[in-house]
């Protein structure tokens, strides 16, 4: 219903229907969810109420509602698309889960040792089209503010862990957006020469494209051939983030989970071996959830 003396005019181009159409709250509601997610995800409210042609007080009182329901979050002043609206979007086959839980598995450790040598959050994600889905966040108490932290999934284009997956997809999908069954959207949004170095150097990078002062730094995982099945990154705020360093951290990384996948993958393990790990090791393969280590938040994809 509109606000009295305002005026809430048609819009189209939004779910295909004018906003004058839209009449319970749970129509205005979806309204609302899809401007959010038209902005990659992440908008402030006057930047929803201007899409939707809604007053604000009416998009503030929708997005109240959808955040009691964890469908939308808070993040300072933006509002980002909720963890159980994207968990409950992103449900992968059992095949596929398997191999992710394989990966998670060898990969934690790693990921932990990696944060304590940049003290820079660490990220764990998937190509899910369009966007990049997280399988684990590693970050300390005062970790450089990005959606990211709050999120499940992101677009692939507007971070460095979904530059690097789309770079690797494979040479055609990257050289034609059209290419059936990629992500044509996001590989689009990339530029050629920008996936080109990507393949060359090996690494991705995001200088504030999708959070302001915050840099990011991607490689790619590979279980076998030269398909990636996973990227890692290291973000961290631009003053404090030496990208050099965490780039030449991040590629030892990622060499050593692949190295494990490729052996775990050959000899058909579905668990990863455990010959020669540490006491530590085992303690942060033992599980996806949340594990404190040190005071730091180490949060796997069974937190939803």
């Amino acid at each position: 219903m509109p606000v009295a003396g305002h005026e809430e005019t048609p819009l189209r181009g939004v779910g295909g229907y004018e906003a004058a159409e839209w009449r319970s709250s749970a129509d205005k509601a979806l309204l609302v969810l899809e401007a959010l997610s038209a902005e990659g995800g992440v908008a402030q409210l006057g930047v929803l109420a201007a899409r939707t042609r809604l007053s604000k007080p009416t998009t503030h009182r929708l997005l109240a509602v959808l955040m009691n329901h964890r469908i939308v979050e808070r993040s300072g002043s933006d509002y980002v698309l909720g963890a159980r609206l994207l968990a409950l979007a992103t449900q992968a086959p059992s095949t596929i889960a398997a191999d992710l839980v394989l990966l998670q598995q060898i990969a934690m450790a790693r990921l932990v040792d990696l944060h304590e040598h940049t003290r820079s959050t660490v990220f764990l994600g998937v190509l899910n089209d369009p966007d990049v889905r997280y399988l684990a966040k590693i970050h300390g108490s005062g970790a450089a503010r990005t959606p990211s932290l709050v999120l499940d999934s992101a677009p692939a284009w507007r971070t460095a862990i979904g530059k690097v997956l789309l770079a690797f997809a494979s040479d055609s999908a990257a050289s034609s957006p059209d290419t059936v069954g990629r992500p044509k959207g996001a590989v689009a949004r990339v530029p050629r020469a920008e996936l080109g170095a990507i393949r060359g150097s090996g690494l991705a990078h995001n200088n504030g494209d999708y959070s302001p002062r915050v840099v990011c730094v991607a490689t790619a995982i590979f279980a076998s051939g030269d398909q990636p099945l996973a990227g890692i990154a290291v973000a961290g705020d631009v003053t404090g983030l030496d990208i050099v360093l965490a780039g030449r951290q991040l590629r030892r990384t990622a060499w050593s989970i692949s190295a494990e996948l490729r052996t775990a993958t050959r000899i058909g393990l579905r668990v990863p071996s455990t010959a020669g790990e540490t006491k530590l090791d085992r303690r942060e393969r033992g599980s996806a959830s949340p594990v404190p280590v040190g005071g730091r938040s180490v949060r796997g994809s069974g937190e939803r």
